[in-house]
C-alpha cells in the first residue's frame, strides 16, 4: 500500500500563448499612438489593431465599428473681398 502524501495539489494557471501575443502586441500599439499627434493617425491605428485581433469573427466587429464614426472635414478659407 502506498504512503499517502501530506503534500496539498496547488491549482496551476497557464496563460494562452495568444493571450501574451494580443497583450504584446497592445503595448506596441500603445507605443504607436503615443508618438503620433493626429487623431486620424490614431484612429486609423485602432481600426488596424481591430482588425488584426477581430478578421475572422463573425459578424465582422470592424465594419460595425466603422459604421459609427463619423468623418467630417473642416477648412479655413481666407475672406471673401
Amino acid at each position: 500500500m502506498a504512503k499517502k502524501s501530506r503534500l496539498r495539489e496547488k491549482s496551476v494557471r497557464i496563460v494562452a500563448p495568444s493571450t501574451i501575443i494580443r497583450n504584446e502586441r497592445f503595448q506596441q500599439y500603445k507605443a504607436q499612438i503615443v508618438q503620433q499627434n493626429k487623431e486620424a493617425a490614431k484612429a486609423t491605428a485602432f481600426s488596424h489593431l481591430l482588425n488584426e485581433w477581430f478578421s475572422r469573427s463573425t459578424p465582422s466587429l470592424l465594419e460595425d465599428y466603422l459604421k459609427g464614426i463619423e468623418k467630417t472635414v473642416k477648412t479655413d478659407l481666407p475672406p471673401k473681398k
